[in-house]
């Protein structure tokens, strides 16, 4: 088995007929399919009630599935953050919590799509996360429409 997101590095000779029994190349999800991996992902943590899934659609379309898994993974711990369950039921993890989220990864998203790490690049992260902490506050305080201001 063999993966690559960039075939067109391969050596040629990998490339010829018999090397490989299938080629299956996958696109970066969509709106509609990047909110789908979410509530996958979430399973019944998330807060299906109050779930923006255009709003979530637009900030995490065409990212790799795996992103997309990392920034529930986290979303789940901003929820535990907020509200503390204090049983063991659904995390209710909330919108917002999904935007915090993907904003905390946006400097390692950054240096993913720009390549190797250069000065350019640590110094357009660093600017992400400045930019991320001055507009957290912003971010909790703006109510969404579908859970009524409440975060």
């Amino acid at each position: 088995n063999m993966t690559t997101n960039h075939v067109e590095r391969l050596p040629p000779s990998l490339l010829r007929p018999g090397r490989f029994d299938a080629a299956i190349q996958f696109h970066l999800p969509d709106r509609a399919t990047a909110a789908a991996l979410v509530r996958q992902f979430a399973g019944r943590d998330l807060d299906t009630e109050n779930f923006d899934a255009e709003r979530v659609g637009d900030v995490l379309a065409g990212n790799q599935p795996a992103t997309i898994h990392e920034i529930v993974r986290r979303a789940q711990l901003f929820s535990l953050n907020r509200h503390a369950p204090d049983s063991r039921g659904p995390l209710n993890i909330a919108t917002e919590d999904i935007l915090l989220s993907a904003q905390s990864l946006a400097p390692h998203l950054a240096l993913l799509k720009t390549g190797a790490p250069d000065a350019t690049a640590i110094d357009s992260a660093r600017q992400v996360v400045r930019n991320w902490a001055d507009n957290v506050d912003q971010v909790l305080a703006t109510p969404s429409p579908k859970t009524n201001g409440h975060v």
